[in-house]
């Protein structure tokens, strides 16, 4: 995984400062992720340019192939496409969705008095059944 910094080849960026070329990247998405929409400038943890299409799959180094990404969604992409991550990202919501409705269910069938509602577990239920036609639209991409 390479951060910005070690992209220092940008065809549109030469003799451009690190600070330029990290700007050029960032100013895309005005400083947030582009996956997940996290404003990078309050972030205290580490951010970094990812590939949209990575390096391994074919993809270039030029700017148009790179957006800002926090380390979590630069790290859970991986080597995948967009549309890859937007699946897996849409698979993992469904199996946690579903994880936390099942457990719900078994609370509520032995506590009488659980704060949790029929109403409530439809509303997650209606949530779920979203989810397994979402589309998933990264934050970069709604500009």
């Amino acid at each position: 995984m390479r951060s910005v910094r070690s992209v220092c080849f940008l065809s549109d960026c030469r003799g451009r400062s690190f600070r330029e070329r990290q700007a050029l990247v960032w100013a895309k998405t005005d400083y947030h992720c582009w996956y997940c929409g996290v404003n990078l400038r309050e972030l205290t943890g580490r951010w970094t340019s990812d590939h949209q299409v990575p390096v391994s799959r074919g993809g270039s180094d030029e700017s148009s192939n790179l957006v800002p990404a926090c380390d979590r969604c630069n790290v859970s992409k991986r080597d995948r496409t967009p549309d890859e991550h937007r699946r897996a990202m849409v698979d993992r919501w469904r199996r946690d969705l579903s994880r936390i409705l099942g457990e719900l269910r078994r609370v509520a069938s032995w506590l009488p008095d659980a704060p949790v509602t029929p109403e409530k577990l439809q509303e997650l239920a209606d949530i779920d059944a979203y989810l397994q036609t979402a589309s998933v639209t990264f934050a970069g991409e709604r500009q």
